[in-house]
């Protein structure tokens, strides 16, 4: 699956927080999603709430806007079965018809590295309560994006937890681009 989403201003690709959010904003996604299961529209009903509600920081806003197009763009694909699905003990952020769980995070290489258990804890439990197989998507920030090295920080954290997580499991995300 490309990485690219298709979100472009200007004919530049959305990278800046500010950026995906006024472009999300923008977005009528009830009729983007027109025809989807209850699964998918109640949790695209969910983040857009979340990416409008002034009762979210704004910091956190971005997240819920990446998500949404990311969602989008596995529906296009006929990929998507479920956003936002609460399963077993979580709430989990995308499933697909392959019964993988996608978790996306919008999170600066600075702040994810003092992240990393957290991340594994999220990522473990996800995969021993549901037994399926779970993907990561990091979408890239503008400043301080997250790089290889981090990633090789998070692989070597689960090799010592004894958790099974690949690099093929773990996807950077450019949002609008290639």
């Amino acid at each position: 699956m490309p990485a690219g989403v298709g979100l472009v201003r200007g004919g530049k690709a959305i990278a800046h927080a500010e950026d995906i959010l006024d472009l999300v904003r923008r977005v009528n996604w009830a009729e983007r999603f027109a025809g989807a299961g209850p699964e998918i529209r109640r949790g695209v009903a969910y983040l857009e709430k979340m990416v409008n509600s002034e009762r979210i920081p704004e910091r956190f806003r971005p997240g819920f806007a990446a998500e949404l197009v990311r969602a989008e763009e596995y529906y296009k694909a006929s990929k998507l079965r479920a956003v936002e699905a609460v399963v077993e003990d979580g709430r989990v952020d995308l499933i697909l018809v392959t019964d993988e769980i996608v978790e996306i995070k919008y999170w600066r290489e600075s702040y994810a590295s003092g992240q990393i258990g957290r991340l594994l804890d999220q990522l473990q439990r996800y995969h021993e309560t549901t037994g399926r197989p779970v993907i990561l998507e990091l979408v890239q920030t503008k400043t301080d994006p997250i790089t290889e090295v981090f990633i090789e920080d998070l692989l070597k954290a689960a090799r010592k937890v004894e958790f099974p997580l690949t690099r093929e499991q773990i996807r950077i995300i450019t949002l609008g681009g290639p």
